[in-house]
C-alpha cells in the first residue's frame, strides 16, 4: 500500500471518527441542557417544572461531627431543643485558596404551615442524631423554586414532630361574642442570628467560629 493510499485511509477514518464524536458531543450538550433547564425550574417546552423535596445522606464526616457538637451545645443552652427545633445548613461562598468548604450551621423553630411559601421549603433534608437537618445550597438564590403540593404536604408531616404543637386560640373580637378560634403554635420563634461557621482547610484543619453574618 502506497504512502498516498495510507494518507487517504487515515483522512477517511479521521472524518468518520469526527462525525461519531460530533454526535456524542451534540447528545451530551442536549442532555446537560435538559438537566440545567430542569434544575432551574423549566423544561424545554417552557412549562414550569415542579420540584420534589428529597431526603439525602450526608457524606462529609467532618460536617456530621460538627453538627453533632452543635446539637449537643444547643441542648445544654436550651433543654427543649432536644425535642423541638431543627438544624439548618447552608454552604458559604468561599474565596480563600486554602479553604475547601465553608458551612453555616444554625437552629430554627419556624413552621412550614403555609403551602404557598415555596421559597421556605428546602430542596434536601437529612438526619443526624435523630434531629432533622435542612440543607440549602447557593443555587437556591438564583432559582424560583416551585414544589409540588404533594411533596410539600409530605414534608410537613416529616417536620411536624420537630415543631411546637398547634393549639386553638380564641381570636379577640370587638363585641366579645366571637367564638372563632385560630391555630397557634405557642413558643414558636424564628432564629434570625447566631449559629456557627465551619471552615475546612486543605491541610485538614477545621475552624469553627461564631457566625457574624447571619
Amino acid at each position: 500500500m502506497s504512502q498516498q493510499t495510507n494518507c487517504m485511509f487515515f483522512i477517511i477514518n479521521s472524518i468518520i471518527i469526527m462525525k461519531k464524536l460530533h454526535k456524542k458531543v451534540v447528545y451530551l450538550f442536549a442532555f446537560f441542557l435538559q438537566l440545567n433547564l430542569a434544575v432551574f425550574g423549566q423544561n424545554p417546552n417552557g412549562a414550569t417544572s415542579q420540584l420534589q423535596i428529597q431526603r439525602v445522606d450526608l457524606k462529609d464526616s467532618i460536617l456530621i461531627q460538627e453538627i453533632k457538637k452543635f446539637i449537643q451545645s444547643e441542648i445544654v443552652k436550651e433543654k427543649g431543643f432536644k425535642v423541638v427545633g431543627y438544624i439548618t445548613i447552608s454552604k458559604i461562598r468561599n474565596s480563600a485558596n486554602d479553604i475547601i468548604k465553608r458551612y453555616h450551621i444554625n437552629k430554627n423553630y419556624v413552621n412550614f404551615d403555609e403551602l404557598k411559601n415555596d421559597s421556605q421549603f428546602p430542596l434536601f433534608y437529612s438526619y443526624v442524631d435523630s434531629k432533622i437537618i435542612l440543607l440549602k445550597g447557593e443555587i437556591e438564590s438564583f432559582v424560583d423554586k416551585k414544589f409540588s403540593n404533594r411533596s410539600k404536604k409530605h414534608f410537613q408531616r416529616i417536620i411536624e414532630p420537630f415543631l411546637y404543637k398547634v393549639k386553638l386560640m380564641q381570636a379577640p373580637s370587638i363585641d366579645g361574642k366571637s367564638k372563632k378560634k385560630t391555630p397557634h403554635r405557642e413558643g414558636e420563634r424564628i432564629q434570625l442570628h447566631g449559629g456557627i461557621d465551619v471552615s475546612i482547610f486543605i491541610n485538614g484543619r477545621v475552624e469553627v467560629m461564631p457566625s457574624k453574618f447571619y
